[in-house]
């Protein structure tokens, strides 16, 4: 019998195992995968956000800001890389400038360290943006990791601390009994008090599994990336943003822990929550808007710095 099982091991419920094994109780994480932190932990921007963007008065909104202020602590806890490169939105046209200025009154009531600064600072502080950039929202608690090795040590802390951790593990059914759930995997059957759901894209079919409520439903989306390689003079130093939209924060330049940049993602619903192969079109689409923010030249003209593509997918 556990304490808890948590279904998912990625950069959720690994942080969860975590912090639970700090506790006297019996923790269990299981993952369909061979390994932790392979599916959406594995292949995304990695910024750890300002809280400047969700929406006001959501859960997202109050706990993007506290997450960010704890982050730096983790990581120094956990003994991993954490970056607090800081970001840009920028604003391209007098009509985005607006719109700016609306991101920035939301950050400032949300206690969010934010200024507006001009074409000329933001240009002599980011050189390669774009020549179509006007003014940028400067947000210096912006942090970048890297997800997967945030979850490698979470889980390996755990582990030290007594999680049991089953790999090749796939939830297949979960049956409710008086008082507890057996949770059941190809290979063994969990008998535990409390489940925490953590698997991401499946996280609806695991609900489903305990509830007759059909009306929680994942809408799976892929968003792909170029990685570029490293080069001599960086592209960017900070993360950065155009407006948002209601696809999401759109298509971004992201410095990694790695020293390589990320460009993307674009977003495209999907039916397959596997759906993971990259498409000429969707990175055609990102080069196209990354053009709006970023020079050109200072990523594609050269394809010597394009050393692989990337493709993840997430639940919106």
């Amino acid at each position: 019998m556990y304490d808890v099982v948590i279904i998912g091991a990625g950069i959720n419920g690994g942080l969860l195992a975590q912090r639970l094994s700090k506790f006297d109780l019996k923790v269990a994480l299981l993952e369909k995968d061979n390994d932790v932190a392979n599916e959406a932990t594995a292949a995304n921007s990695a910024i750890i956000h300002s809280g400047h963007d969700p929406k006001t008065g959501t859960l997202k909104a109050k706990l993007n800001v506290r997450g960010n202020e704890l982050w730096e602590g983790l990581c120094e806890e956990l003994k991993v890389d954490f970056i607090r490169n800081g970001a840009f939105v920028v604003a391209v046209n007098d009509e985005e400038r607006s719109k700016l200025k609306e991101l920035y009154d939301q950050a400032q009531e949300r206690g969010v360290p934010s200024r507006l600064i001009n074409r000329e600072e933001a240009i002599a502080l980011e050189p390669n943006l774009s020549d179509a950039v006007v003014e940028a929202l400067d947000l210096p608690s912006t942090g970048i990791v890297s997800p997967w090795e945030v979850t490698i040590a979470a889980v390996e802390d755990a582990i030290n601390h007594g999680l049991h951790l089953f790999l090749n593990h796939k939830v297949v059914n979960i049956d409710r009994k008086d008082g507890y759930f057996d949770v059941t995997t190809p290979k063994a059957v969990f008998q535990t008090k409390v489940i925490i759901n953590a698997a991401g894209v499946y996280s609806d079919e695991i609900y489903a599994m305990v509830s007759k409520q059909t009306h929680y439903k994942i809408t799976p989306r892929r968003g792909e990336y170029y990685v570029l390689d490293r080069a001599v003079k960086p592209v960017v130093s900070r993360t950065i943003y155009p407006l948002p939209s209601e696809k999401g924060k759109g298509v971004l330049v992201v410095p990694t822990i790695h020293d390589n940049i990320l460009i993307g993602p674009n977003s495209d619903i999907i039916s397959d929550k596997e759906g993971k192969d990259n498409t000429a079109d969707a990175l055609a689409y990102v080069k196209e808007q990354v053009a709006k923010t970023v020079k050109k030249y200072s990523y594609a003209h050269d394809h010597s710095y394009l050393c692989r593509t990337s493709s993840i997918t997430f639940g919106l």
